[in-house]
């Protein structure tokens, strides 16, 4: 799983898969996410949930899983 993980987030890009990680794999709080990425922390907040539905739209394609 791991696997596909990571071949789904290669199509992503690289801002939202860093803020998906820092927050969902790593707990970070936004503010250190925005720090991270040397943005706002709003902007932070809109990059880590677009890249999670991403993963998991597509992995749920790939698997024939409904949303």
């Amino acid at each position: 799983m791991a696997a596909a993980v990571e071949q789904v987030r290669e199509g992503l890009p690289a801002r939202q898969v860093e803020a998906c990680r820092r927050v969902h794999e790593e707990g970070c709080s936004l503010d250190k996410v925005a720090a991270r990425l040397g943005c706002t922390e709003m902007a932070a907040r809109l990059c880590a949930p677009p890249a999670r539905a991403s993963i998991r739209r597509q992995l749920g394609e790939a698997w024939g899983v409904a949303g």
